[in-house]
């Protein structure tokens, strides 16, 4: 079968200080509302004076333009970077693992298509979990798959009490955040949710009605947000129609 060689790029980023520009930033206003914080940004930039104020991305590495069978894709859908800088891409079609190291050299590869331990069937997603593991969003196969680092196959886990389970991150605890659409009187409903290490739903952070597209009632605004966990396992959520960043413990 022929493959098609796709570009993953890495960037570093430059940033220019412009210090010659009025800084806007008794623009922000800062509120407390019912006991949470409440930041509310104007409408331009204005960052603090003295910090960047312009990024310019510079290319330092591409991944997939080789010769070599081994360094091409056929579709990639997703990408981890674990602490040593190696780079780990799940290809869809090819239901499979490339690990380049933090130079762009090919260094393994593991999985191949199966319903079987260590095997996939549409991978869509890739996540270093906060253990080191490497977890795979197997969308077809209604699981996640877990690997080591190294490529040796850890568990599976069944995702088939959460339906259209996708976008899946792992707190240091083990408990589980995604977008799952929920069938409700009638209607398709995403929602945001946390659930625990077993997919038992903890609560729910965001629900939003999935456009009628027979209807023609689509709205691009309700396809996208954004979700993610950073510090002390916080829950970052953002949706595009509202404007606004949402901060959870």
């Amino acid at each position: 079968m022929r493959k098609t060689g796709f570009s993953i790029f890495v960037f570093f980023f430059v940033f220019i200080f412009m210090t010659f520009i009025p800084v806007n930033a008794e623009k922000i206003k800062i509120k407390t509302i019912d006991g949470v914080q409440v930041v509310l940004n104007p409408k331009n930039p204005a960052p603090p004076k003295g910090t960047p104020a312009k990024m310019i991305l510079k290319e330092e590495l591409s991944i997939g333009e080789g010769e070599q069978e081994e360094e091409m894709f056929s579709q990639m859908t997703g990408v981890a970077v674990d602490n040593n800088g190696n780079i780990y891409i799940v290809d869809r079609e090819e239901n499979i693992i490339k690990v380049f190291d933090s130079k762009g050299k090919f260094v393994r590869s593991f999985g191949k298509q199966g319903q079987g331990p260590g095997e996939m069937n549409g991978p869509i997603g890739l996540r270093i979990t906060p253990n080191n593991e490497l977890m795979v969003e197997d969308v077809m196969g209604q699981r996640l798959v877990f690997f080591s680092l190294n490529g040796k196959f850890l568990r599976n886990l069944s995702t088939a009490k959460a339906l259209g389970l996708a976008l899946v991150r792992i707190d240091s605890k083990g408990n589980i955040m995604g977008q799952q659409i929920v069938p409700a009187e009638g209607k398709l409903t995403r929602e945001v949710k946390k659930y625990d290490n077993e997919l038992n739903p903890l609560f729910t952070i965001a629900s939003h009605d999935f456009p009628n597209i027979l209807e023609g009632k689509i709205d691009l605004f309700d396809l996208v947000f954004f979700f993610e966990l950073g510090k002390d396992d916080t829950i970052y959520y953002g949706n595009l129609k509202e404007y606004n960043i949402e901060i959870f413990n």
